[in-house]
């Protein structure tokens, strides 16, 4: 499963996805260049026992950039689980709070990966 940490680590087997905390369960907002040093890491080969709905919920809980997002899907997509980088890609696509945070050219990657 996946890891909670303040320090990093690597895996072996590609890059790991890096989600930084931003908020807590009390609901404090940590977005200050996420000074706190939180943040989730998920391994490639942890990919395939995490759900698509369950990462899309943290991706949109933690306000993840367009490319956290982006990087989700590829190891989707590595993992040979197509459907699921797909899916993650049209609800970023479909998110105006993740699009409307990025750059446009983050965006037209996004939309043109999505088929829109």
């Amino acid at each position: 499963t996946s890891n909670v940490s303040g320090g990093g680590s690597s895996s072996n087997n590609g890059k790991s996805l890096v989600i930084p905390i931003t908020t807590s369960t009390n609901g404090n907002n940590f977005n200050d260049s996420n000074k706190n040093g939180l943040f989730i890491e998920i391994f490639p080969e942890e990919i395939s026992s995490v759900r698509p709905t369950t990462l899309t919920k943290v991706l949109r809980d933690e306000q993840a950039p367009l490319t956290t997002w982006c990087d989700a899907s590829l190891l989707y997509m590595k993992a040979k689980r197509e459907k699921e980088g797909c899916d993650l890609i049209n609800a970023a696509a479909d998110s105006e709070d993740v699009m409307s945070g990025s750059n446009n050219q983050d965006r037209l990657r996004v939309l043109s990966s999505a088929g829109i």
